[in-house]
């Protein structure tokens, strides 16, 4: 009797917005009524995973029968699994993408552009997208078959290699040796030019401050600059656009820094609705009102609202189903800590940390909890000896 195979899939929850297109996309309806149907008739056993960072889901994602992955809210190492399980198994990795193809990506890449109604409850008709990926899906086991017949045996030994210098390089980053996390990923990015190595790349570039801050920053935005232009909703660029800007702001005290990097932070918020934007855009307001702005009121009301909104977002994504198998907790408790941290909360700020800090990945994350946070002490201590609350 032969082996009944695993199609585990990749996906996030809830609905997101796709930065390329602007389209609003339900990631559950689009499992439950596009790819676990589709699978299912094909003889596979579908399971849905929750995407987090441990070595049960690397594992399966090295070993199952198929693999189908939304690459979109995936942590760095996750992503690496993934990249290493299309290199050893081209034929049986699959991304799905509403309408463009991820950049950098050389995976099978199944193209979809649903009508709003047509993923609504299940009611309505959407055989064409069905019948589309089971022929994607079909072409790819019979490309697997003949390599499977005819294998490369040369192929292992650089996927590796290619593999143990990227978990060398997170490595790094997350125990802040910033010069070896940069010479790798250099290594990695000339290799295999690539979306998400341009930014791992160019975070790396700042954070080592080679041969100074000033001028890593600058060389930084120079890389990133190219990839905003091109997808100017990315919240991965526009966070860390708004992140140097933020630090040349808070080294020349220039206020078209300031003004840049609230305009990234603000951009990256209003495409995604991403707590990370959002919390920063926050700040950046706040920075705004304690500067010699002609309306300090308009930027304590935005800020204001930005936390609170964050506050509420960040907690209803840590009661959501599938939370704990997240991969990205950490950067949620940090998050929805800022958020009440700078609100005046402090008794939901103390919960929150705590779980930040039990739900940290390394030694580079807490870092620049911590300074935030002291920016946000500062900043807010400004502003409460100078103004007048608002009500």
């Amino acid at each position: 009797m032969t082996e009944q195979k695993t199609c585990f899939v990749l996906i996030g929850t809830g609905t997101r917005t796709d930065f390329r297109t602007g389209r609003r996309i339900d990631l559950d309806k689009t499992f439950q009524y596009l790819i676990k149907p589709v699978f299912e008739e094909m003889g596979m056993i579908c399971l849905r995973e929750y995407v987090r960072a441990d070595h049960t889901l690397h594992e399966r994602i090295r070993t199952a029968g198929f693999v189908v992955a939304d690459v979109f809210a995936m942590e760095p190492e996750t992503l690496y699994r993934l990249a290493i399980r299309h290199e050893l198994h081209p034929h049986t990795t699959l991304t799905v993408s509403e309408n463009s193809r991820p950049d950098g990506s050389s995976a099978d890449c199944y193209l979809f552009s649903p009508d709003p109604q047509d993923v609504t409850d299940g009611a309505h008709e959407i055989s064409a997208l069905k019948a589309g990926l089971k022929a994607t899906v079909t072409r790819m086991l019979e490309q697997n078959r003949r390599h499977t017949e005819n294998p490369d045996p040369a192929s292992t030994g650089a996927v590796d290699m290619f593999a143990a210098n990227l978990f060398m390089a997170e490595n790094a980053l997350r125990h802040f040796d910033f010069e070896e996390a940069l010479a790798l990923y250099e290594n990695a990015l000339r290799e295999r030019p690539d979306h998400f190595l341009l930014q791992r790349t160019a975070l790396c570039t700042y954070l080592a401050k080679l041969p100074d801050e000033t001028q890593a920053l600058y060389r930084a935005q120079a890389m990133l600059l190219p990839l905003y232009t091109q997808y100017p909703g990315d919240p991965e660029t526009c966070g860390l656009l708004g992140g140097i800007h933020k630090r040349l702001y808070h080294i020349t005290r220039e206020p078209a820094h300031l003004d840049l990097s609230l305009d990234y932070y603000e951009k990256g918020y209003s495409e995604n609705g991403d707590h990370y934007n959002g919390v920063n855009a926050a700040f950046m307001h706040l920075l705004k009102s304690n500067t010699d702005t002609p309306s300090p009121d308009v930027h304590r009301r935005r800020y204001t609202a930005l936390w609170t909104r964050m506050a509420d977002l960040c907690t209803q994504l840590t009661l959501a189903e599938g939370f704990d198998d997240r991969d990205d907790r950490h950067w949620v408790y940090q998050s929805l800590a800022q958020a009440h941290y700078g609100l005046g909360h402090a008794e939901e700020y103390d919960e929150a940390g705590k779980m930040a800090i039990e739900t940290s990945q390394g030694l580079a994350d807490l870092h620049t909890f911590y300074r935030q946070n002291e920016y946000i002490r500062i900043e807010r201590e400004v502003f409460c000896s100078s103004r007048t609350p608002v009500a």
